[in-house]
């Protein structure tokens, strides 16, 4: 499993990022499933500016093993991964000893199937690609604790003023 973590600031006070991997004991909110690292990092950097801890995993197994060793509050499925097939996936997460809180998935509004898939399967919320890029803070803050409050005090101010 790698994860996106904060190493420096630069000259202009940008942060500059860095994959590496994560120990075991490592607590993890959030579970990414993607192959597409271009729109991970950028999903990244908006959990890090959240104090939210964002993991990237690329392959089914590793996912649901990665699920039963943290407490994940959310998995991302990013339905344009060849592997993720929410109809096995989302079933297996739920058995887990320890499952998710939530599962949310998106893809492209062109893949009506897998999108309904995802629906049946039991998602907590499935979105267009274009709509979870548009709400991806909205929707990290919406299941996952952000600076020590549940999700469900987060109010809804909060999350446009973080966004």
């Amino acid at each position: 499993m790698t994860t996106f973590h904060p190493r420096e600031k630069d000259d202009v006070n940008q942060t500059r990022f860095e994959w590496r991997p994560v120990l075991e004991t490592t607590e993890v909110s959030v579970l990414f499933f993607t192959k597409d690292l271009l729109f991970s990092s950028r999903v990244a950097g908006v959990a890090q500016s959240r104090q939210i801890a964002l993991s990237v995993v690329s392959d089914a197994d590793q996912l649901l093993a990665d699920t039963s060793a943290n407490q994940v509050e959310l998995v991302l499925l990013d339905l344009t991964t060849p592997s993720c097939d929410p109809k096995q996936l989302v079933p297996q997460l739920r058995r887990l000893a320890r499952p998710p809180k939530a599962v949310v998935a998106f893809g492209p509004h062109v893949h009506e199937a897998k999108l309904a898939a995802a629906e049946e399967a039991g998602c907590d919320q499935v979105l267009s690609r274009g709509e979870f890029n548009n709400r991806m803070a909205e929707v990290l803050v919406k299941y996952v604790a952000v600076g020590g409050q549940t999700a469900d005090k987060v109010k809804a101010s909060d999350v446009s003023e973080r966004a």
